[in-house]
C-alpha cells in the first residue's frame, strides 16, 4: 500500500485565484509501519490538515462546492497585485511544508520575500495540550489552564479582545451586515468570557484536588525552529533577503525540497 502525495493547483477562475488539492504520485512506504494502514490514513489526515491551515493563514476561503471542497481568494481581492502577493504567501508556506504546488508563473510576484512557516501561536498551544495529555498529577493540568484563564494576559481574555476590537472595526463600515457582523463577533466574544468563568472554576476544583493522574507516557518535544518569528509576523514583516529563483515552465511542478526558490514571473 502507497501513500498518495497531496498536489496543490492554483488557478485564476473567473477573475478570482482558486486552490484545488489532488494527488500527486503515491510514495511506497519505506518501513513496514508506514505501510500499516492506519499510519497511512494519518499521514493523509495530517496533509490535509496542513493543506486547509496554510490556505486559511495566507488568505484564502474554504468553499464547498459541487466538485468537492477547494480554496479561494475572497470576492474582495479583486486587484492584481494583491492577488499575486497572497498567492506567492500561500504557495511559500506550502512548498516549505512539502506540499507540492503547481501553478502558472503569471500567479506569482518573485520581487515578494520568500516566507516560510515558524513556531506560530497555534504550535505553542498544541504543546500545552500535549502537556495535559501526559500530565502525572493535577497540578500540571491547573498550569495549562492557567495559561488559558489567566486574569488580564489569559490566552482567552486575549481572544476575546481580539473579537471585540474586531467588531469595533466592523463597526466603522457601512451596511447593516457589517453592524450584524460586529454584533455577532461581540456576542462570541461575551460567550468565550463567559467560558473562561467556567474553566476558571474548574481550574480552582482542580487545584483543590493535588492529586497524581494515572501515567500516560512522556512528552516528545516538538521540533520548533530556533528564534524562528511566527507565520503571521513573518507575513508583516519579512526582512530576509530575496532568494534566488529558478526558471520553470509557464505550468510546472515545483520540486518541495529543497525550498528557497519560485517560478519566476514572466516579463511584462
Amino acid at each position: 500500500m502507497a501513500v498518495e502525495l497531496p498536489l496543490i493547483t492554483f488557478e485564476r477562475e473567473n477573475h478570482r485565484v482558486t486552490a484545488r488539492r489532488s494527488a500527486l504520485l503515491a510514495q511506497t512506504p519505506s518501513t513496514p509501519a508506514e505501510a500499516h494502514s492506519e499510519a497511512i490514513a494519518a499521514k493523509a489526515a495530517e496533509y490535509e490538515r496542513t493543506i486547509a491551515a496554510t490556505l486559511h493563514r495566507a488568505g484564502f476561503i474554504r468553499v464547498d462546492g459541487p466538485g468537492g471542497p477547494h480554496h479561494q481568494l475572497p470576492l474582495g481581492i479583486t486587484d492584481p497585485a494583491e492577488q499575486r502577493a497572497t498567492t506567492t504567501l500561500a504557495y511559500d508556506l506550502l512548498e516549505a511544508q512539502g506540499i507540492e504546488v503547481r501553478l502558472a508563473r503569471e500567479l506569482l510576484d518573485p520581487e515578494l520575500e520568500l516566507r516560510h512557516p515558524g513556531w506560530d501561536f497555534g504550535d505553542w498551544l498544541g504543546e500545552l495540550r500535549d502537556r495535559v495529555a501526559v500530565a502525572g498529577h493535577t497540578s500540571e493540568v491547573v498550569t495549562a489552564l492557567s495559561e488559558l484563564t489567566a486574569p488580564g494576559d489569559g490566552v482567552l481574555q486575549r481572544v476575546s479582545e481580539v473579537l471585540d476590537t474586531a467588531a469595533a472595526r466592523c463597526d466603522e463600515l457601512s451596511t447593516p451586515a457589517d453592524r450584524d457582523h460586529a454584533a455577532r463577533l461581540r456576542f462570541l466574544a461575551a460567550a468565550i468570557a463567559s467560558h473562561s468563568q467556567q474553566i476558571s472554576a474548574v481550574r480552582r476544583t482542580l487545584a483543590d484536588r493535588h492529586t497524581a493522574l494515572p501515567a500516560k507516557g512522556t512528552l516528545q518535544q516538538p521540533c520548533a525552529p530556533e528564534a524562528t518569528p511566527s507565520v503571521r509576523v513573518e507575513a508583516a514583516l519579512s526582512t530576509s533577503p530575496h532568494a534566488p529563483r529558478n526558471t520553470a515552465s509557464p505550468l510546472s511542478v515545483t520540486p518541495a525540497s529543497p525550498p528557497g526558490s519560485r517560478p519566476s514571473a514572466p516579463r511584462r
